[in-house]
């Protein structure tokens, strides 16, 4: 069995920092090497998140992509590490307190159709 904070670690975080490289690549002019020094990732990962080659299981809903936006031009207005920390955790408690990860929970761990533990 698959918990949901698992979800979060393999899934979402993944996916949320991929929009965000995307996001910066196509808003900012910068490397792929500053995206993934802010994003506390490899250039590698950077790399496949560009290219859909990793993150790519869990699609990022339209009710969050505002957020996403938002956290993109507070990190290509150069905030700091906290700014950035705090709004991708908004970002994810959004997600899971308003279902949007249930169906990926539920076909990733077999959890009951009652299931309400990241609503809480």
């Amino acid at each position: 069995m698959q918990f949901p904070c698992e979800l979060v670690v393999w899934k979402i975080l993944p996916a949320i920092k991929a929009q965000l490289a995307r996001n910066l690549k196509d808003t900012t002019d910068m490397k792929q090497k500053d995206i993934a020094k802010v994003l506390d990732s490899t250039e590698a990962a950077i790399s496949q998140y560009l290219s859909g080659k990793r993150a790519s299981e869990f699609k990022i809903p339209e009710e969050v992509k505002d957020m996403l936006n938002v956290v993109t031009s507070a990190i290509g207005q150069g905030k700091n590490q906290k700014v950035l920390q705090f709004g991708i955790c908004q970002i994810c408690r959004e997600i899971r307190t308003k279902g949007m990860a249930c169906d990926a929970c539920k076909s990733e761990s077999g959890n009951a159709e009652n299931c309400h533990l990241c609503m809480k």
